[in-house]
């Protein structure tokens, strides 16, 4: 083969090598997004168990309009499920505040995703 052949082949290679790189960037990236997505999804989802709990009556197994004495158990069957873990930050009678941490495959970077839940809102705060 002449020497323009082997230039030829060499640069074949590196453009190849180049978008299987940029691919798999990509591809985590949007890996990323995904599980950072389901988390917030999590999380809303677990606001709505915790404000429930917020407004039932403590004889119905509730916190009577507080959120001090609400426990994982009370809002998730399992602190732990396909997308990431939970756990309570904090809890005050009128504030809860939830971690999501995400589960990214592949990766030693983690997803984190903080929600406060008060009576009438919450605030999504992506920590990562």
């Amino acid at each position: 083969m002449g020497q323009q052949q082997h230039l030829l082949i060499i640069l074949g290679v590196l453009i190849v090598g180049i978008a299987i790189a940029v691919g798999i960037g990509m591809f985590r990236s949007s890996s990323t997004d995904l599980i950072r997505s389901a988390v917030i999804s999590d999380l809303n989802y677990y606001a709505g168990k915790a404000r429930e709990y917020y407004w039932k009556p403590l004889m119905l197994g509730g916190g009577d309009r507080s959120f001090e004495n609400i426990t994982m158990n009370r809002i998730m069957l399992n602190s732990e499920n396909e997308h990431g873990i939970y756990s309570i930050v904090s809890t005050a009678k009128d504030e809860l505040v939830l971690l999501g941490v995400g589960k990214t495959p592949g990766s030693d970077d983690s997803v984190k995703v903080q929600i406060t839940i008060e009576p009438k809102k919450n605030t999504v705060l992506v920590l990562n």
